[in-house]
C-alpha cells in the first residue's frame, strides 16, 4: 500500500543526500502460498547471512582485522535479530513456514551469536 508520509520522507532524505525508501508498507492477512515461498526464501536469506558471519569470524582468525571482525559481528546481530518470530522480522515467515527449520536455525545462530558477544 502506498504510503503519503512514507513518500514524503523519502523526497526530504533523497534531498538531503541518503535517501529512507519509506513509500509503502506491506499487509497480510493469511497464510497463503505467496507467504509461504516468501518464508522459504528468506530463510535461505539469514541461513546465507549466518554463513558469511561465520567467513567473516574465520578470516578474521586467519588474518586480523577489524573491518573482518565488525563484519562477522554486524551479520551475526543482524541475523540473529531478524530471525525473532515477531513482526516485522523475518522470523515470523520463517516461523510460520516451517516451525523446525526455524527452530534448527534460531539455535545455531543464537550460540553462535552469544560467543561474538563474549568475546569482542
Amino acid at each position: 500500500k502506498f504510503w503519503i508520509w512514507g513518500a514524503i520522507t523519502t523526497v526530504i532524505t533523497g534531498w538531503l543526500g541518503n535517501a529512507l525508501p519509506l513509500v509503502g508498507y506491506m499487509t497480510r492477512e493469511k497464510m497463503d502460498s505467496k507467504n509461504i515461498e516468501e518464508g522459504r526464501i528468506q530463510f535461505k536469506i539469514n541461513i546465507y547471512t549466518f554463513l558469511a558471519s561465520i567467513v567473516f569470524f574465520i578470516i578474521n582468525i586467519v588474518e586480523p582485522d577489524k573491518i573482518f571482525q565488525m563484519a562477522s559481528a554486524l551479520s551475526i546481530s543482524i541475523v540473529f535479530v531478524q530471525m525473532l518470530p515477531f513482526a516485522p522480522f523475518s522470523g515470523k515467515s520463517i516461523f510460520k513456514w516451517k516451525k523446525i527449520m526455524w527452530l534448527l536455525a534460531v539455535i545455531p545462530i543464537t550460540f553462535f551469536y552469544v560467543f561474538i558477544q563474549l568475546i569482542s
